[in-house]
């Protein structure tokens, strides 16, 4: 599935031949497409956030476990 392909037009909505089989075709078509981008957006984008989260929070408690382990008075 292509995901950047062009949508349907929207005539195809409006005009006086559309039947609801088009109509739910079309709405399943852009439904997929958009389940999909969601997914590839989640796993990439999201996906790096949640690491780059942990990574500062893992950074943070090793920089407040090493003063505490220091005997220099502050």
């Amino acid at each position: 599935m292509d995901l950047f392909a062009p949508a349907p037009p929207a005539a195809a909505l409006t005009a006086p031949g559309a039947s609801e089989e088009t109509i739910a075709e079309i709405a399943r078509t852009v439904e997929e497409r958009l389940v999909a981008r969601l997914d590839t957006w989640r796993r990439e984008e999201l996906d790096d956030h949640v690491l780059r989260l942990v990574e500062r929070r893992l950074e943070e408690e090793t920089e407040r476990r090493s003063w505490r382990r220091g005997s220099e008075v502050f």
